[in-house]
């Protein structure tokens, strides 16, 4: 079970309960990515590191108390990467994935449970649980060696500046292509091949050729998969992350006000290709 800024609480030991009934024998080792912070319920950041620790214990305790065996530990604050370095010696048959409520979740904003079920070929399932109170908290690679070859398919040149932000971090390992939509997109794939692109960055609303097309055309004339398609959009559609998972892209990356958060989701992304 990965767990963030969430309690640990009724929304977890209730499926947990239902998972014994079905498994007598179950075992929970509860893994808490430690973040650089954590959303409370008055909306201030609580410091993650510290925050974790204690979500770790009571959730252990939590666990004793109800009869359910359980172990635990830390990770890192990136869940991909903390997840990777368990899957190893836990070989889980589940990943139940606890989150904060929809629009203060950075792991829903980066689609991590999507991802994660990509990944490790796990079954995901994901609850919603309360924010932390923080009244007594304070404020607080696999791949060949080179430069990771990015396309950016984007028609805004604003949210294209926006992406270079987010990409600022990286700008020494990465190889960056801009196209304005979907049919340059689709003409660049086709002239340089799919083996020269490690990661598509893809906004959904374009002219000419959207988003969604784009992915219809790749599935039918490359392996869609090994393209990493990542969809960055404003879209909070349900219909439109669920049409963009169908159609092969490995995550769906919703544009997050906060520019922290939304470049923390991309570095995230690029991460996980980098090390795959």
């Amino acid at each position: 079970m990965l767990t963030d800024g969430a309690e640990v609480g009724a929304h977890v030991t209730t499926r947990v309960r239902e998972l014994q009934s079905e498994a007598p024998d179950l075992h929970v080792h509860v893994l808490v990515p430690a973040p650089k912070w954590i959303s409370s319920i008055h909306g201030r950041q609580v410091d993650g590191a510290e925050r974790a620790k204690v979500q770790l214990s009571d959730a252990l305790e939590l666990f004793k108390q109800i009869g359910i065996s359980a172990t635990g530990e830390l990770g890192g604050h990136d869940p991909m990467k903390a997840t990777r370095l368990v899957i190893p010696h836990v070989h889980p048959d589940l990943i139940l994935v606890s989150t904060l409520p929809t629009g203060l979740s950075r792991w829903l904003m980066m689609d991590l449970p999507h991802r994660l079920a990509r990944r490790f070929r796990i079954p995901v399932e994901y609850v919603m649980g309360k924010p932390v109170n923080d009244d007594d908290w304070g404020t607080i690679p696999r791949r060949s060696p080179g430069p990771l070859r990015i396309l950016l398919v984007e028609d805004s040149v604003e949210e294209a500046k926006l992406m270079r932000f987010a990409l600022g971090e990286t700008e020494e390992r990465i190889d960056l292509t801009v196209v304005s939509n979907g049919a340059e997109a689709v003409e660049h794939v086709r002239a340089n091949g799919q083996d020269e692109i490690d990661l598509v960055l893809l906004d959904l609303k374009m002219p000419k050729v959207d988003g969604h097309e784009f992915l219809e055309i790749m599935a039918k004339e490359f392996n869609v998969d090994a393209l990493n398609v990542t969809v960055v959009t404003s879209s909070v559609s349900t219909e439109d992350q669920e049409r963009a998972h169908a159609l092969g892209a490995g995550a769906y990356v919703i544009k997050d006000p906060d520019i922290h958060s939304f470049k923390e989701a991309i570095q995230s992304v690029i991460d996980e290709v980098a090390e795959s």
